[in-house]
């Protein structure tokens, strides 16, 4: 309740490109602790995970059926790409280690990262306009939408909210059309199994999903398409930090199971040109300086 009371009040810039800054400042400021005014907070150390493999993270066996016998028995063959690396090198707890960037080393890294930065860029453009022009996909009440993005606890599954039924938001944001597509097959990658299960709204959980990647209309006006699709339930996925710097907790990400495997076109945001290296190098320079 008191996260709802909290956003009633807090809403993004209108301007979206002055929403984009905001988020990137929320961003920026996301390891901040206690504003103690203290000025060697920027060269405070901060968590990464690192891959001795440096390949993206993947189960290394597929499971491959038996066609004969009708037994149903399923044997795992390793993936081509492993075959070559000892099981000593393959071992997670080995393979995966946490290391420790400062502050600026760490955003730099993000900024200059095209899907990390595009993820943070399109869920401002997104919450800007969804807060300004649409109603809510479960209450259909008009201008209760609120971003809820940063990155503490309550953000969590809640990119957005709506502060009249207290339904909550996933905002994912994909290259392509072709991305879209095979997510909506395979599955979305989400955040946190735990917190999922903690954090239980009062109403009902969405995903909204946004193509990086303008589209035209039949009047020859360009666009970013937003769909939605309500969310089910999520399945615990593991991940690279899943087995390094947990201190004995297991961190267990998740994918997101829909209830409908189909794809609603909810809304067409206007296309506008944005230099998106620019915006992150100004928010990145008032934050830390050249």
């Amino acid at each position: 309740a008191k996260l709802y009371e909290d956003l009633r009040n807090s809403k993004l810039p209108k301007d979206c490109g002055e929403a984009i800054k905001h988020v990137l400042r929320i961003e920026l400021s996301y390891f901040d602790e206690d504003d103690d005014d203290d000025d060697d907070d920027d060269d405070e150390r901060c968590p990464i995970i690192s891959d001795a493999l440096g390949m993206p993270f993947a189960p290394y066996f597929r499971p491959k059926f038996s066609r004969f016998g009708g037994s149903g028995e399923i044997r795992y063959k390793c993936l081509r790409e492993f075959e070559k690396i000892s099981g000593l090198e393959l071992d997670p707890f080995n393979r995966f280690t946490e290391t420790l960037e400062s502050r600026s080393e760490y955003f730099y890294s993000h900024f200059t990262d095209s899907d990390c930065l595009g993820g943070n860029i399109f869920e401002a453009i997104m919450s800007c306009h969804i807060e300004n022009h649409q109603a809510c996909r479960h209450c259909f009440k008009k201008k209760t939408l609120r971003w809820n993005g940063g990155g503490d606890l309550l953000s969590s599954w809640a990119d957005i909210v709506c502060i009249n039924c207290g339904s909550h938001y996933e905002v994912k944001s994909k290259r392509d059309m072709e991305k879209i597509e095979k997510a909506f097959q395979y599955g979305f990658s989400g955040g946190s199994f735990r917190l999922f299960h903690k954090f239980k709204p009062a109403g009902k959980r969405f995903l909204l999903v946004v193509s990086r990647s303008k589209f035209r209309d039949s009047k020859g006006l360009y666009y970013w398409p937003i769909y939605i699709s309500e969310i089910d339930h999520v399945k615990p996925q593991l991940s690279d930090n899943s087995f390094a710097g947990n201190e004995g907790n297991l961190s267990i990400k998740s994918i997101i199971e829909l209830k409908t495997g189909a794809k609603t076109l909810w809304c067409k945001v206007p296309y506008e040109k944005y230099d998106h290296q620019a915006l992150a190098w100004n928010m990145f320079i008032e934050r830390f300086g050249r």
